[in-house]
């Protein structure tokens, strides 16, 4: 009797385990969003505006056919001394579809969180 309880929810596990698939077997999560980043190369004391370049690094996605649903500069967190020349820090946030993030990373963009940095004005 303890056998045959034990073959049938050891049956059960093993039908209900076979019915899971995650997005990434299955495909259906490769059109969700995901956000990826890229440093912006701003430098203190420099005159280049932040929009021109979040435009430029998008131009790179556009040019490689990696779709840009959304698009915002942010600031890394890090601190950093008060001299002109060194980095400002901000990063370039683009959300994309998660089909295409192997062409983004193959791009030099990293995959972060939608709110892992706080969004700040691109100027």
């Amino acid at each position: 009797m303890k056998k045959t309880t034990f073959t049938l929810a050891l049956l059960g596990i093993a039908v209900l385990t076979g019915c899971q698939s995650s997005p990434s077997q299955s495909g259906e999560g490769s059109h969700q969003p995901v956000w990826v980043a890229k440093d912006l190369g701003l430098k203190q004391c420099e005159q280049a505006a932040g929009n021109d370049t979040l435009n430029k690094t998008q131009q790179r996605l556009d040019q490689s056919q990696v779709q840009v649903l959304n698009a915002h500069c942010a600031d890394d967190g890090m601190m950093r001394t008060q001299v002109c020349g060194a980095a400002q820090g901000k990063l370039g946030i683009y959300k994309i579809s998660a089909f295409q993030l192997e062409k983004a990373k193959s791009l030099g963009f990293k995959q972060v969180q939608e709110n892992q940095y706080k969004q700040v004005a691109c100027s």
